[in-house]
């Protein structure tokens, strides 16, 4: 059986927030991915979840910081949190 899951923030909205959402039979996969059940839980995760390479990618761009497009994603991670280190 397919459920529906959603995460926060997102493109859609929905109650009032934006939120993503997908359909999948793999609700446990999903769920370690970030997926929520409800839209109420979505917006308790996000602080658990982990960011996203986009806004991996987004806030190196912020902090100016210079590397390769196929840059693995929990490098980019440890040089936005260097970064934010040494900013203090």
């Amino acid at each position: 059986m397919s459920t529906m899951l959603y995460k926060h923030p997102g493109k859609h909205k929905l109650h009032g927030n934006m939120f993503d959402y997908i359909v999948t039979e793999d609700v446990d996969a999903a769920i370690k991915d970030g997926w929520c059940l409800t839209t109420p839980e979505a917006l308790d995760c996000v602080s658990n979840a982990p960011p996203t390479r986009d806004e991996v990618k987004a806030k190196a761009d912020e902090l100016g910081l210079k590397y390769a497009k196929n840059i693995k994603t929990t490098k980019l991670q440890k040089m936005v949190e260097d970064k934010l280190d040494e900013l203090g």
